[in-house]
């Protein structure tokens, strides 16, 4: 990817179980042209106020589950409408969807299970302990610009890495890469490299529904969209229903956020996406769509207010353990802000206000000024490295620099550590975690890497 300016940066999207490689970009030069959201909201309810239109039905979804033909399957429509139609998604708390199947692991779209995985719950070391890289892992043929990795809990033999660039779900089997994707999905991939295949994320019954979600620009005009798939083997799945779809009101193909997540203290599965600003003030609006993070169910596709105030929130993540979440904001200068938004806050305005003209969000656990865009990461809960646990990593773009802090009742405990040994060649792109709670980076070599003990 070519960077116009140092401030100008590629990011790739981070989600629920793996990260997300999207690319959002610190800009100075590049403003957002457009006005404020069009659509207004159906007001307010405690906790946030629901928004209105926020799962528009979709016509065609650009989707192609592995083995249709490319450029993606024209009848997704069927499927898609409001209500989801035939094959729709299950009902909340996990039910299967219609064809989907019971079982676990051991069912159609399940792979060799393996022991189950509890995150580790233990504080972080006082001393960091010796981190590199791992081999890399490459092969990724067709792909352009590694983005967000995904682990499937109970398949430990399992990653999916996003082809940013070009829509494709990429399988990495006992660390070689499958020649079919997963699924492909018909992107925009213009914007200086700010659109794409976003994110992807694991509904919180996998093991039982084998429900996932994509979030990406569709092409055609660069519509943010979310589509809800269903795996029907480790190598293969099948488009189900679009969830959400919007057009964007202004600011070219600029900002587009592109994180998804699930939280796991939610006893209802919502799905939380991250959006950038568009234009004006439309960030510091609460009910609107932009510049802010927003939460969906997806059986009724309501979307509600979840945080705003924001320019660029390219990376978000949820720690497994505590339900806290994290969110990478890009600055209009180079880095960004680290917020810090603890599980069960209300709905909060981190005030951002207009596209490049003013100062960057007003709350924020971190500021880190370096590197171009800041790209967010995980809290590492995984067990093969028991001092990094409750240690929240993220990097930056240009340089490929990892760096990491812990957070101690909702205040960060001392400085981001830098840790030398794990710079990632070629640009960082983003993190993702795999069933085990690892952690791993992505590359603009296209090529991820296990973040491992020396």
């Amino acid at each position: 990817m070519a960077v116009s300016k140092l401030t100008r940066v590629l990011a790739l999207p981070l989600t629920a179980l793996g990260v997300v490689a999207a690319v959002n970009c610190s800009d100075t030069g590049s403003s957002s042209n457009g006005g404020t959201a069009g659509s207004g909201t159906a007001g307010s309810a405690a906790g946030g106020s629901s928004t209105a239109g926020g799962g528009a039905p979709a016509g065609a979804s650009g989707m192609a589950a592995a083995g249709a033909p490319s450029g993606g399957s024209s009848g997704g429509a069927a499927g898609a409408s409001a209500g989801g139609g035939a094959g729709g998604a299950a009902g909340a708390g996990g039910a299967n969807a219609a064809g989907g199947t019971a079982g676990g692991t051991s069912g159609a779209g399940g792979g060799e299970p393996s022991a189950a995985f509890e995150p580790c719950a233990t504080e972080p070391a006082a001393q960091v302990p010796a981190l590199k890289r791992g081999p890399p892992i490459s092969g990724f043929t067709g792909m352009q610009t590694a983005g967000q990795i995904v682990g499937v809990p109970g398949e430990a033999n399992l990653l999916y890495v996003l082809g940013h660039r070009d829509g494709k779900v990429f399988t990495v089997k006992d660390g070689r890469v499958e020649p079919t994707p997963l699924a492909t999905v018909s992107v925009a991939s213009g914007g200086n490299n700010e659109q794409g295949l976003l994110s992807m994320a694991l509904h919180p019954q996998f093991a039982q529904n084998k429900l996932f979600y994509l979030f990406y620009t569709a092409s055609g005009g660069g519509d943010l969209t979310i589509d809800e798939l269903e795996r029907t083997s480790q190598t293969a799945a099948t488009f189900k229903r679009n969830i959400y779809k919007r057009a964007r009101d202004g600011g070219g193909a600029f900002h587009n956020g592109g994180a998804l997540a699930f939280n796991p203290k939610d006893t209802t599965p919502f799905l939380y996406f991250s959006v950038g600003n568009t234009e004006g003030n439309n960030a510091g609006v609460m009910d609107g769509f932009f510049g802010r993070v927003l939460k969906i169910e997806p059986l009724s596709k309501a979307v509600s207010q979840f945080a705003y105030g924001m320019r660029n929130p390219y990376r978000m993540s949820i720690d497994r353990l505590t339900g806290d979440m994290y969110v990478a904001d890009v600055a209009n200068g180079p880095g960004g802000t680290i917020i810090f938004h603890a599980a069960g806050k209300a709905v909060t305005d981190y005030g951002y206000r207009n596209n490049n003209g003013s100062p960057d969000v007003n709350e924020g656990i971190l500021r880190d000024n370096g590197g171009g865009a800041i790209i967010g990461g995980y809290v590492y809960r995984g067990n093969k490295i028991p001092g990094l646990c409750g240690r929240y990593f993220y990097g930056q773009y240009q340089g490929g620099t990892v760096k990491s802090f812990i957070v101690k009742n909702g205040q960060r405990m001392g400085d981001a550590v830098t840790h030398n040994m794990l710079s990632v060649p070629g640009d960082l792109t983003s993190f993702g975690e795999d069933g085990e709670g690892e952690l791993y980076m992505a590359s603009m070599n296209n090529q991820i890497y296990k973040i491992v003990a020396e």
